[in-house]
């Protein structure tokens, strides 16, 4: 088999307004955004809609969760996740000037027992996590379940359940 090419990733840079640090990949589109004061709080509106999975689990059970990021964009969803939540974190990302430039500029802590960045592919590390079963030891995410039933379970009981998460791992039937 032919080695695959490389990818060519985009240039990363930052802008400040002095509120507000941006994180931008090769265009003038922000990925991801930091509080300067508040570092560890989540800045846009969007990322704290993703956290509304708290909502739906005991809140004793939130640290001892585990969460994966699968690219690490600003840290903004790994940073709360360790630093506010204390739950264990994971990111993956691909581009290792955006892990560079969150531990320089975005307040990244350095990894440790609840914390680890992994430079990979997503997809692939995806892969290898579900094949040792990672998924089902409660690894939580603001898109996957809050259970840890087989995913054809977790699918029927999300549909009969109006306040339950939809499971990542189940497509609609």
């Amino acid at each position: 088999m032919p080695p695959k090419p490389a990818r060519e990733l985009p240039e990363v840079s930052i802008s400040d307004d002095g509120v507000l640090r941006h994180l931008h990949l090769g265009t003038p589109w922000i990925q991801g955004s930091m509080l300067v004061d508040a570092p560890f709080d989540i800045a846009l509106e969007y990322v704290q809609r993703m956290m509304a999975w708290l909502l739906f689990v005991e809140p004793d059970s939130v640290g001892g969760r585990h969460a994966m990021q699968l690219g690490l964009g600003a840290g903004a969803i790994t940073k709360f996740c360790h630093k506010k939540l204390r739950m264990h974190a994971t990111a993956v990302e691909l581009n290792p000037q955006v892990l560079h430039v969150c531990r320089a500029w975005f307040k990244l802590p350095p990894e440790g027992p609840r914390l680890a960045v992994v430079l990979g592919d997503a997809a692939m590390q995806a892969r290898r996590s579900a094949s040792r079963s990672i998924w089902a030891r409660s690894m939580h995410w603001p898109w996957t379940c809050t259970t840890t039933m087989p995913p054809r379970r977790c699918w029927t009981a999300w549909r009969s359940t109006p306040t339950a998460v939809p499971c990542c791992r189940t497509k609609a039937a």
